[in-house]
């Protein structure tokens, strides 16, 4: 939202600024309000605020499609119902597409692969193969750590990752999982999806 973006420019000025930097004018922090799923350019309106976002999508759309990150951290949103369209023609569009490559034609219903949080796994993936190298380390929902239709997930991760560690938390309440005391297993969010932590490293 504009209100999260303004204070995070407002709380990192403050941070430099206590460990010795003052920010001079016409200084600013690349901290850019963007759905990072969105590839699409933004029209402005002609007003204060929609002219500032038009700038800001258009200087984070360069940096989407073009710059080379080498680290990607978060948790993004898990949501199955997704509106969230990945733009035709991108290589991001490929990285996504390929987690469907053997698992269209073998099952009914793949629909779960198109949950953001799989879209942002692809996004990260994507972004690290263009730097060629870098480290991605995300929270998420668990279901693609053994999910049937997940599996060129999977493959394809094992196959542009030099290095892959899984931290499998577990809490999804409609598996009924019990922790190794034998107790009920609880989810670290109050969600009833499972969740997991993973770290992708390319080198």
């Amino acid at each position: 939202s504009m209100a999260s973006w303004i204070i995070g420019h407002l709380k990192i000025a403050l941070l430099l600024e206590d460990s010795g930097y003052k920010m001079e004018n016409g200084d600013k922090f690349n901290l850019y309000l963007t759905n990072t799923l969105d590839f699409s350019k933004i029209e402005g309106q002609g007003g204060i605020f929609e002219n500032v976002l038009k700038e800001e999508a258009e200087v984070a759309g360069k940096i989407k499609r073009n710059k080379k990150i080498l680290v990607i951290t978060g948790n993004p949103p898990y949501l199955a119902n997704s509106s969230n369209i990945i733009q035709k023609g991108t290589e991001f569009y490929n990285v996504y597409e390929s987690y469907k490559e053997i698992v269209r034609k073998e099952e009914k219903n793949i629909k779960p692969l198109s949950d953001d949080y799989i879209k942002f796994i692809a996004f990260a993936h994507y972004k690290i193969k263009q730097a060629g190298k870098g480290i991605v380390g995300i929270i998420t929902n668990n279901s693609y750590l053994d999910g049937l239709i997940h599996r060129d997930l999977r493959r394809k991760l094992s196959e542009d990752f030099d290095e892959i560690y899984i931290l499998n938390l577990h809490g999804n309440s409609k598996r009924k999982e019990k922790n190794p005391a034998g107790g009920k297993d609880e989810n670290v969010f109050n969600i009833q999806q499972g969740v997991g932590i993973i770290l992708l490293v390319k080198k």
